[in-house]
C-alpha cells in the first residue's frame, strides 16, 4: 500500500523518527534537495495521514469489536437474565400453583370439617328436643293421670257424699212430713169427726184393725202407723177410700161416704197420738 507514491517520489533514505522530523539522506543539489524536501515533507504528511487514518481505524475497528464483544456480552447477559427471569416466573408460577392447591385443599377440608361439625351439632340438637319432647310428654301423660285419678275421686266422693246428703234429706223430710202430718191429724179432725168415725170403725172396720188382719195397722199400734202416716195424709185418705192391697173400697161398704170413711181414719189415726 505504500509502495508508490504520487509525483514519482521514492521514499527510500527516508526515516521518520519519532519527535523528530524527516532527516533526508544523500548528497543533492540544493535545489534538488528543495524540491525534495518538499516532495518529501508532502509525502512524510500523506503517509502520516494514512498512517494516521490507518490508526484510527484500527482504533475504530478495534472500538466496534469492542462494541461487538460488549453486545455480545449483554446479549448473553440479556438471554442469562431472560432464562433466569423465565426459570424464576416458571418457579413462581409452579410455586403459586402449588399455593392455590394447598389453599383449595385446606378450604375443602375446613368445609367438609365444619359440615360435619354442622351436621353433629343439628343432630344433637335434634336428639335434645326429641328427648325433651318425650319427657314432656311422659310428664303430660303422668300429670293427667293422677288429674283424672283426682277428679274420679273427687267425683266418686262427690257422688257418695250426695247420696248421703240426698239420703239424709230424704230421711228428715220424710220424718217431718210424718211428723207434721201425725201433728196436723188430731188438730185436724174435731171432736165431732171423731165421734162420727168411732161409730163408723165399729160397725165395719173394727173386724181387720183390732186384730190386724191381712196386715192391717191396728188401733193404737204406733209402729204400725208411723210409715204410713209418713206417706201423707192424702195418701192414707186415698187407700181408704180406693182401696190397697187386701183392704176393699171403703172398707167394703160402698154406701159410706167420702166424709164418713175420712172419719174413720181420723179416729184410727187419734189412737197413736
Amino acid at each position: 500500500m505504500f509502495q508508490s507514491m504520487p509525483l514519482g517520489v521514492n521514499l527510500v533514505g527516508v526515516t521518520r523518527l519519532p519527535n523528530q522530523g524527516i532527516s533526508l539522506k544523500g548528497e543533492v543539489s540544493t535545489g534538488e534537495n528543495l524540491m525534495k524536501t518538499l516532495v518529501a515533507g508532502i509525502s512524510t504528511l500523506v503517509l502520516l495521514g494514512l498512517l494516521s487514518g490507518c490508526g484510527q481505524k484500527e482504533k475504530e475497528d478495534e472500538a466496534a469489536e469492542a462494541t461487538t464483544d460488549t453486545a455480545g456480552q449483554t446479549a448473553d447477559t440479556t438471554q442469562t437474565t431472560t432464562n433466569t427471569a423465565e426459570k424464576a416466573m416458571g418457579a413462581t408460577a409452579a410455586a403459586t400453583s402449588d399455593a392455590e392447591q394447598v389453599v383449595t385443599d385446606t378450604t375443602e377440608k375446613a368445609v367438609d370439617t365444619t359440615a360435619a361439625a354442622a351436621s353433629d351439632a343439628a343432630q344433637a340438637v335434634t336428639d335434645t328436643a326429641e328427648e325433651a319432647i318425650d319427657a314432656t310428654a311422659a310428664a303430660a301423660s303422668d300429670a293427667m293421670q293422677v288429674v283424672t285419678d283426682t277428679v274420679e275421686q273427687a267425683a266418686d266422693a262427690t257422688a257418695e257424699a250426695a247420696t248421703d246428703a240426698v239420703q239424709t234429706a230424704t230421711d228428715t223430710a220424710e220424718k217431718a212430713v210424718a211428723a207434721t202430718a201425725a201433728a196436723a191429724a188430731p188438730a185436724a179432725a174435731s171432736a165431732e169427726t171423731l165421734e162420727a168415725g168411732k161409730k163408723i170403725y165399729n160397725s165395719l172396720c173394727m173386724s181387720c184393725h183390732d186384730i190386724g188382719l191381712a196386715n192391717a195397722p191396728k188401733l193404737g199400734d204406733k209402729a204400725a202407723w208411723e210409715p204410713r202416716l209418713a206417706e201423707g195424709m192424702d195418701t192414707v185418705y186415698s187407700r181408704a177410700l180406693h182401696g190397697f192391697n187386701a183392704m176393699p173400697a171403703k172398707g167394703g161398704n160402698p154406701a159410706f161416704t167420702d166424709e164418713q170413711v175420712k172419719a174413720a181414719v181420723d179416729y184410727m189415726i187419734s189412737s197413736v197420738k
